[in-house]
């Protein structure tokens, strides 16, 4: 996916760009760079797939956000 096209599906889904952008841990600024032509990492282009694909919800979205905040407790790396 471009940039435009995921403007398009952000408008298609009525999101503001924070919360769009939000779930994929990426900021509002740095969101509009990427939909107005910036670079998108490879990272996030896939999953940015995956989520259009509806192979990661939001649920998987927020439960990995909360264990990257929490950091790796289980002591193995």
């Amino acid at each position: 996916m471009n940039g435009e096209q995921i403007r398009a599906l952000r408008k298609s889904r009525c999101e503001t760009q924070a919360d769009f952008w939000r779930r994929f841990g990426v900021t509002q600024s740095c969101g509009s760079r990427i939909e107005q032509g910036g670079v998108l990492a490879p990272s996030l282009a896939i999953l940015i797939a995956l989520y259009v694909a509806d192979a990661v919800s939001d649920a998987d979205l927020d439960a990995a956000q909360r264990r990257s905040m929490e950091g790796d407790s289980s002591g193995r790396h």
